[in-house]
């Protein structure tokens, strides 16, 4: 019955399924009693606070980790894929071979084609039942090669890679010279370029720029197989998921429709059961007094007995718990800048060679509101560091009256100090008038009993982050710069944060690609390109109109055509690349062979030894010529591009 569902119905077969599964750490039961089917038609976004149980999901699903109780059982054939959070130890050569060499099928095959290849060149019984049997090999290898489609592999790795951000000239560049961010997006790729039944994928766009997170979703939304997400990004699971995963306080829950349906499903669902709790209630309060009333009158005694045994048998209405844990954000006041906050004239600024800033001039005046947004690498955290001092720069950069600043870098949990406690970073960081209030300002912060005792070092990346905005509070600020200051933080204080940022009276700058968490925050959005800012008139997400003619690039719609017609060319002249390179490595070995040949013929009278050196000699000859026509023809071909 499976195999016919999953012919038929292939879309929607089951690739997964969970039954009465339990999770327990330390006798702390993380969640109890879960129960669901994937199908291979979900898209489902798994949310939840942090230290929920989302991530251990995740490992039970993929078989990294083993459930304390029930039982997780996948399909047969089925193949799944996890998002790692490990590096390699190693590298390929380049980029999309280094994606390539994921796809552990496809390199198993052509390992052994190559072998076969080899064998069949020294194999000379060719009348055997073993040669037989070999070719039936090769055949069915070649057969199962050309269902995979190396160069339909190639090109969508390459589709992938360009769609997650890497240009042209990225693709033949070592993964040893990427970033850990940029390394997270080849880890990524690996996944996306492959045909999973069901990939895995914790905070996927936390490396992402808007650019690619748009590129991203489309992709998922068009995955042939199941994807099962965790993220914060409300927008994310907005336009991706047609199901939502929820964990919270020990309780797994499963909504059909996708994100706006299930923060409707769920109010509804905990409205009707508080109205239902409400109404119980009362009826349990006038039964308690009917039987106070009638209890110790004979008359009325076994009546009362009667509604006793009534209200024992109540079953109470449970009304679904809500994690009310949360940040309590309302930045403390300090004394108001001047009207101008920061002007800065003709800035540029980089990094050794390479200029990233290329003349930036704007005004950011006091209780300005302004994101800055772009591609990855074109320098949105390069002016936040040149604003706050931290790079070298030319220009002019003035900074207003009495303007005190706080500066959350996007690396900010390697900043923080390696050495202490909670506590003591908290006190370290006080000034006099907060330095007494410490704990409760870390209490706010959800850092309370022995929380407060926690090496820096042991705490998480959501941790690490609530304690540098906590550095806020504890010396107060009327200039907040922010880079990227939600990567680690759940939805629930992502909203306070928000909102506590929209209440603030004073200057915010801040660098972020949470569309949703910058919308209606933003009072000015620039966009940054090629070392130039532009500022955006309009939403956070209709900011995708802009990037076809970005400011500071001259190309008229007929340039971008242009651009888009040698961005195709190029990604073919890749391919091309690779194979003229192949062949002029086979061709100097084989010049080698050929020249090694012909320097050492045997003697003149030994006719049998020079008839076998000179056919090795015409063989290495022909060879040789039948690589060189290759050579021009992909020399030809390139010209042509």
């Amino acid at each position: 019955m499976y195999w016919w569902a999953k012919v038929s119905f292939g879309y929607f077969y089951t690739v997964i399924s969970a039954q009465n599964i339990s999770l327990e750490f330390g006798g702390h039961a993380v969640f109890t009693d879960v129960n669901f089917m994937i199908t291979r038609s979900d898209k489902i976004g798994l949310i939840g606070r942090n230290g929920a149980g989302k991530s251990s999901l995740l490992k039970l699903l993929h078989g990294d980790m083993r459930p304390s109780g029930g039982s997780i059982e996948k399909e047969r054939g089925v193949k799944t894929g996890v998002l790692s959070q490990h590096l390699p130890d190693h590298w390929q050569t380049n980029i999309v071979q280094e994606v390539q060499a994921a796809h552990e099928e496809l390199n198993t095959l052509l390992k052994d084609e190559f072998e076969f290849q080899k064998e069949l060149e020294r194999r000379t019984d060719y009348h055997s039942k073993d040669y037989e049997n070999l070719l039936i090999k090769v055949s069915e290898n070649q057969t199962r090669l050309g269902y995979l489609n190396p160069q339909a592999i190639l090109e969508r790795i390459i589709m992938v890679l360009r769609g997650l951000g890497f240009s042209h000239e990225d693709l033949d560049r070592s993964p040893a010279e990427f970033s850990g961010g940029w390394i997270m997006r080849i880890e990524l790729a690996k996944l996306l370029s492959q045909d999973f039944d069901l990939i895995m994928l914790d905070e996927p766009t936390n490396h992402l720029d808007i650019e690619s997170i748009e590129w991203f979703e489309n992709y998922i939304r068009k995955y042939a197989g199941a994807v099962l997400i965790i993220s914060h990004d409300q927008s994310l699971l907005t336009n991706t998921s047609n199901r939502i995963f929820e964990v919270v306080n020990g309780k797994f829950y499963d909504f059909t429709g996708g994100y706006q349906e299930y923060v409707t499903q769920k109010a509804e669902r905990v409205g009707r059961q508080e109205r239902e709790r409400v109404n119980q209630e009362k009826q349990i309060k006038q039964t308690e007094q009917l039987i106070d009333r009638f209890r110790y009158k004979a008359s009325k005694a076994a009546f009362a007995q009667s509604l006793i045994k009534r209200l024992d048998k109540v079953e109470l209405v449970e009304v679904d718990e809500t994690d009310n844990s949360s940040v309590h954000l309302k930045f403390p006041s300090a004394p108001p800048s001047g009207k101008v906050a920061f002007e800065l004239e003709d800035v540029k600024a980089g990094y050794k060679e390479e200029m990233i800033l290329k003349g930036i001039s704007m005004l950011i005046e006091r209780g300005d509101k302004i994101a800055i947004t772009g591609a990855n690498g074109k320098g949105k955290s390069t002016i936040l560091k040149t604003i706050v001092g931290d790079l070298k720069y030319s220009g002019r950069i003035t900074v207003g009256h009495n303007v005190k600043w706080g500066y959350y870098a996007q690396n900010q949990d390697e900043i923080l100090s390696k050495k202490g406690t909670v506590l003591e970073f908290a006190e370290r960081t006080a000034n006099q008038e907060t330095f007494t209030s410490a704990r409760k300002i870390l209490g706010a912060f959800m850092f309370s009993g022995e929380d407060v005792q926690k090496k820096v070092t042991v705490l998480s990346g959501g941790e690490k982050a609530r304690l540098a905005l906590c550095s806020f509070f504890l010396d107060p600020v009327n200039t907040l710069i922010l880079d990227e200051p939600t990567n680690h933080l759940d939805m629930a204080t992502k909203d306070v944060l928000r909102e506590a940022l929209i209440q603030f009276p004073g200057t915010v700058i801040v660098v972020s690609h949470d569309r949703s968490f910058l919308d209606g925050l933003a009072k000015r959005i620039y966009y940054m390109n090629d070392g130039k800012l532009k500022e955006h008139l309009g939403t956070i997400y209709d900011l995708s109109k802009e990037w076809a003619i970005p400011e500071g690039d001259a190309k008229s719609k007929q340039g971008n055509k242009k651009e888009n017609r040698e961005a195709q060319a190029e990604d073919n002249g890749y391919e091309l690349r690779r194979q003229l390179k192949g062949v002029e490595q086979r061709v100097k070995k084989m010049e080698t062979v050929l020249k090694d040949l012909e320097g050492h013929n045997p003697p003149m009278d030994d006719y049998e030894a020079l008839g076998r050196w000179d056919k090795q000699v015409r063989e290495a000859r022909q060879n040789l010529e039948s690589e060189y026509e290759k050579l021009f023809e992909i020399q030809f071909k390139l010209e042509t591009i």
